[in-house]
């Protein structure tokens, strides 16, 4: 759940929950392409449970760490049976030395590994109960948890912009094949 929804400014008598809780509605633009909606429409925080679900397969297999209330994605050692960086072309080596050292970010073992689970400080308002710590999860596994849910273990296309190749594709992909033990996209990504 993005930090910006807890920040977003509360007006017209909406809440921070109900921001993150409904879809927006759908551009007029679809309706009159007459494109077929989507089966679908839902948000990640509708999806918690799934979300605890996979950090723990994650764990489970091996490609993941709790740290201080924390669950982070273990990159080297994932990079060490998979391509981590297989979609974007980057090096881990050339990640590892221009990574920069950022504020809280101690807990982790590297500053390329990522978040799954963060253990929520006492004013974050969006917070789950976990196995880890009242948190709530990593930007990155709200797709590959809903993407399982609705579309299965492989699915053809998974879009997106340009600018989510890395890291935010990237780590979807890694999660799935940390979790399920290969890929779900059978496609790949298709950047817009």
């Amino acid at each position: 759940v993005k930090d910006k929804i807890a920040r977003k400014p509360v007006s017209n008598n909406s809440s921070r929950w109900k921001c993150a809780v409904l879809p927006e509605p759908l551009p007029s633009r679809y309706e009159s392409a007459q494109r077929s909606t989507a089966q679908h429409r839902t948000a990640c925080v509708r999806h918690i449970i799934e979300q605890i679900e996979l950090v723990k397969k994650i764990l489970d297999n091996g490609y993941a760490y709790e740290s201080e209330g924390s669950v982070y994605f273990d990159v080297e050692k994932y990079n060490k049976d998979h391509n981590y960086g297989v979609l974007s072309g980057r090096n881990i080596d050339d990640m590892l030395n221009t990574t920069r050292a950022l504020d809280g970010q101690d807990e982790k073992r590297n500053p390329i590994d990522f978040a799954l689970w963060k253990c929520a400080q006492p004013e974050h308002i969006m917070r789950w109960p976990s196995p880890w710590s009242d948190g709530f999860p990593g930007w990155h596994c709200e797709c590959t948890a809903m993407g399982k849910k609705y579309l299965g273990e492989h699915f053809d296309i998974h879009g997106g912009g340009m600018d989510l190749i890395f890291p935010h594709h990237e780590c979807e992909i890694a999660q799935a094949v940390a979790s399920q033990g290969e890929d779900m996209f059978t496609t790949g990504c298709t950047t817009i």
